[in-house]
């Protein structure tokens, strides 16, 4: 640690550089600052901490929300969480993201050490370099197992790193509870990769966006058939590997169009056909008390002859200036699926959901606010008809 940083001040010089770093007018004025601000957030999470980088978080993101001071900040503190360059090496922890449906359940848990090996490879040959050490974690967990605090994911980078590649890193305290039964859910494989020299955990710079873009396809289909026994009753495509956060944003935003496309093929595992069904758009707003909760865009599907039931749907967090884009979005990926019944209705609702099990409540295509009730089904407790 730079004997420059005290850790009793991490904070206010957080604060303090930052702001500097907001005034600067060019790259050259700003790369001192941006530099400082990397060694003080790698100074603490170094010695397991990250109180001062939140603290520092919360005072821009009171300032000004999702400005530039807190963006950037936030950046910079997820590139010293997920990645760390020392007298040991290089070494970054990775996410491989999976899109999956299923009529019951998809799977989460504990996955055979072999395929883990083969899926080390993978990434080695697809991702990284012949130099480069993969480490697999041992489990596949969804989005509610990941670690959210800056120093665990340093932490768990720092541990994974120490072993040899194809090696498996136990995660199980991760599993803490059983995810909600989603209908379609994301998935993920965590895995590191770390190296002696940081330029060897990559592929080489010297292929073209065609051979990298077909060295990821072919990842994706490799990994996909590795998974297709762990995966069985579930419909699923694998994302590309990459960094740990960014691989987690973006998989969150495909979960928006993979979960509305399995949506239809949800219903069509029941023996609905897209002409036989009424999509309903609408927006569930939340009340004056609950203003830490999101608007959300639910999207109900209800079959034309039973127009008071909604037999499965989606719920899209929004804020108000994102409703008119993401109701077109979704009315582009429902009729790409061949829906040609679409209701979006103008009044707001509110903001509710099941007592009981906690299930989003969904517009009918006449206004009603109804349940989930999937029609002719004798065991509803088997099928997972929301996406929450």
């Amino acid at each position: 640690m730079s004997s420059e940083i005290r850790l009793d001040n991490v904070r206010n010089e957080l604060i303090r550089v930052m702001s500097v770093l907001v005034q600067c007018t060019s790259h050259m004025q700003a790369q001192p600052h941006e530099a400082r601000l990397r060694e003080l957030c790698d100074a603490v999470l170094t010695e397991g901490e990250d109180g001062d980088i939140e603290a520092a978080l919360a005072h821009f993101k009171a300032e000004e929300p999702g400005g530039y001071g807190y963006e950037k900040l936030l950046t910079i503190a997820e590139d010293c969480a997920e990645a760390v360059v020392d007298e040991r090496g290089s070494a970054l922890l990775l996410l491989i993201p999976i899109m999956a449906w299923s009529r019951y359940r998809n799977y989460h848990g504990v996955l055979d050490e072999d395929v883990l090996e083969k899926i080390a490879d993978c990434v080695r040959k697809s991702f990284s370099s012949p130099k480069a050490n993969v480490v697999m974690g041992s489990h596949m967990l969804s989005a509610d197992h990941l670690p959210e605090a800056f120093r665990d994911v340093r932490g768990l980078l720092e541990r994974m790193r120490r072993l040899n590649h194809g090696d498996v890193y136990d995660i199980s305290s991760l599993v803490r509870e059983v995810p909600p039964p989603d209908f379609a859910d994301s998935r993920y494989i965590l895995c590191s990769v770390s190296a002696q020299n940081t330029t060897d955990l990559f592929r080489s710079t010297d292929d073209g966006l065609v051979e990298v873009a077909r060295g990821m396809m072919d990842f994706c289909l490799q990994v996909h058939e590795l998974l297709e026994l762990t995966m069985i009753g579930s419909v699923f495509e694998v994302q590309p590997v990459g960094g740990f956060y960014q691989s987690w944003r973006e998989s969150e935003t495909t979960m928006r169009s993979w979960g509305l496309k399995s949506l239809v093929d949800f219903a069509g595992s029941m023996g609905y056909e897209p002409n036989q069904l009424i999509a309903t758009l609408g927006l569930f707003v939340p009340n004056s008390r609950e203003q830490d909760k999101m608007s959300e865009l639910r999207i109900g599907l209800t079959p034309k002859n039973e127009r008071d039931h909604v037999i499965c749907g989606v719920a899209w967090p929004v804020i108000p200036e994102e409703v008119d884009a993401f109701s077109g979005t979704a009315r582009d990926i429902l009729e790409s699926k061949g829906l040609k019944y679409i209701v979006e209705h103008e009044q707001s609702f509110s903001l509710e959901w099941c007592e009981d099990c906690g299930s989003p409540l969904y517009a009918t295509p006449d206004g009603l606010v109804v349940h989930v009730e999937l029609s002719g089904a004798d065991a509803v407790s088997e099928f997972a008809p929301t996406l929450n």
